[in-house]
């Protein structure tokens, strides 16, 4: 194993077979969407999406201040 993690869980990953790969992903489900992983209609949620807006937020940006005009703030 290395001192980098995220390497070893990639690692990991790559020599999972296909069945275990099913059955990582069964549990996924199971534990993430609880009533199964398709796509439904929730009664008490139609109502609160009718209602509900997204509100557009404006925000001034400052001006650019650097010598050349154009520094990362302003691209």
């Amino acid at each position: 194993m290395h001192d980098d993690p995220i390497q070893d869980r990639i690692t990991a990953l790559d020599a999972r077979t296909s069945d275990e790969t099913g059955r990582l992903t069964a549990r996924v489900l199971r534990g993430c969407w609880p009533g199964g992983g398709e796509d439904r209609c929730e009664p008490g949620a139609l109502g609160w999406v009718r209602l509900w807006r997204p509100q557009t937020m404006a925000a001034g940006l400052p001006a650019c201040s650097c010598a050349r005009g154009h520094c990362a703030l302003c691209n």
